[in-house]
């Protein structure tokens, strides 16, 4: 889903229009869809949820997407350097770094 505020939050976080995320989300659900997983990318910062990111991510405490994998890549000199996956727990999020790879083309 494009994100017209990513530029202003690139470095460490992200934020989804609201109405255009519920109307997407509405759309998706109406054809039997479910959200699998969120990504964004984070400018010379490291793949770990930021606050903002966990702002962004959870309301009154309990995530916004449960049971979505959130993926997280840090971009360093415009290439993806780390990744981390994150998941909830049931009582907050937990990261597992994971590997990334590079094709020869």
């Amino acid at each position: 889903m494009p994100n017209a505020e990513a530029a202003a939050r690139a470095r460490d976080g992200f934020r989804m229009d609201p109405a255009a995320l519920l109307a997407a989300l509405r759309d998706w659900e109406a054809r039997g869809g479910e959200v699998a997983a969120v990504y964004h990318s984070h400018l010379d910062a490291p793949p770990e949820l930021s606050g903002r990111d966990r702002a962004e991510l959870t309301l009154d405490g309990r995530p916004t997407f449960p049971g979505a994998a959130l993926l997280v890549v840090s971009l360093r000199a415009g290439r993806a350097a780390e990744a981390a996956l994150h998941g909830w727990d049931g009582a907050a999020f937990v990261a597992r770094p994971i590997a990334l790879t590079r094709g020869d083309s």
